[in-house]
């Protein structure tokens, strides 16, 4: 019983860890782009990163439910 707790902390440090790195990274990219002051340098490099995506980190029952809500709730926006 100790050691199936501890396995599962660790496995929930691991996550943390790996959510707090992508974080970094996107936040560390940001703010590198927002230091260029050349705006066509800045165009030339800007473009969509994404390194933290909090669905990932989810176990598959929890992932499917919450991808459901996001579905229904762009359903009901798109109705009105």
């Amino acid at each position: 019983m100790v050691a199936a707790a501890r396995r599962k902390a660790e496995k929930a440090e691991r996550r943390f860890k790996e959510c707090q790195l992508a974080y970094l990274k996107e936040i560390s990219h940001l703010r590198d782009v927002n230091k260029l002051e050349d705006a066509q340098v800045c165009t030339d490099i800007l473009q969509d990163v994404s390194f933290y995506d909090p669905i990932s980190y989810l176990d598959t029952d929890t992932r499917q439910l919450v991808e459901k809500i996001i579905e229904e709730g762009f359903k009901s926006k798109v109705r009105l």
